[in-house]
Order: C-alpha cells, then structure tokens, then sequence
C-alpha cells in the first residue's frame, strides 16, 4: 500500500484545522512554530548527524504511535500532502521524511491529536500527544531535547 496524495479541498480542510488547533505561525524568525502543548517534546535539528536515521526514528515513532486500522496525515507546508497507514505503508512510500527540508513537514493522527511537526527555519522538531510521547527514545538518541511541554529545558 503506497500513500495517497490529498485533493486540494481535503488539504485545505486539514490544514486549517492543524493551525487552528495547534496556532500555527509560518515564519521565519518567530519560534515556536505552533503552541507546544503541555504533552510535547522539541528536539534540535542542529545536532543531528544523520537525516536518514531520523527519518527512521521518527517512521518508527509514527507506526507505534497510531492504532491499527487508522491513518496518518503526512504535510507538507504549500506541497502536495498525503495519507497513509503507516503500519501498511512500506518506509520506501512515504512521501516525506520527518526532517523539515526547506517547509514545515508534519506527520500527524487522523484525529490531530498527536504527530511530529518540523520546522524548517527553527531547526527543530516537536513530538505531541500523548500516543506519541511513549515511542520517542529513538528520537532522544539522536539530538538533545530543547522544550518540554513548550517550556525552554535551561530555563
């Protein structure tokens, strides 16, 4: 099973409700990119060494994360966006990887209530909702943490 690309009314719909419930904020300067719930993990993207282990890690933390007969919403900020079962989908046929490459790249529950979410300019990555949570030390063995719950880990 290969993921399938989302029409454009579709793309809208989920997009607008990713950015109403999570405040997204496209730029370039201002950070956060969206409102870290309190259930959430932020990486630095700096300090990692390898993009293709982090597309693993983060492939892995998405097929745990999601029940069995349910779906993930792969976006891609202003690009095509997809759907897929991640426990079908073989890793080859995703259409992105978890490293945000130039737009913000979310992948995320069909119920919106947990994902990865990447930003580009930031040069993080976000780890939300409490279906994710649990399945992110492949993730912690690749960059150190930076947020928790939205809230600097120095502060």
């Amino acid at each position: 099973m290969s993921a399938a690309e989302l029409d454009l009314p579709r793309r809208d719909l989920i997009w607008a409700a990713f950015a109403t419930r999570y405040a997204f904020r496209p730029s370039v300067v201002r950070f956060p990119g969206i409102s870290e719930p309190a259930a959430s993990v932020t990486w630095d993207l700096t300090a990692l060494e390898s993009r293709p282990e982090l597309d693993r890690a983060g492939r892995i933390t998405m097929i745990r994360s999601v029940p069995e007969g349910q779906g993930l919403y792969v976006l891609d900020w202003q690009h095509p966006c997809f759907w897929l079962d991640p426990a079908r989908t073989p890793p080859r046929d995703w259409p992105l990887g978890v490293y945000p490459d130039g737009d913000y790249y979310i992948h995320i529950t069909q119920d919106l209530s947990a994902g990865l979410f990447g930003h580009p300019w930031e040069k993080t990555l976000c780890a939300f909702g409490d279906a994710v949570l649990p399945h992110v030390a492949g993730l912690d063995k690749l960059m150190p943490r930076v947020r928790y719950g939205g809230q600097p880990l120095d502060a």
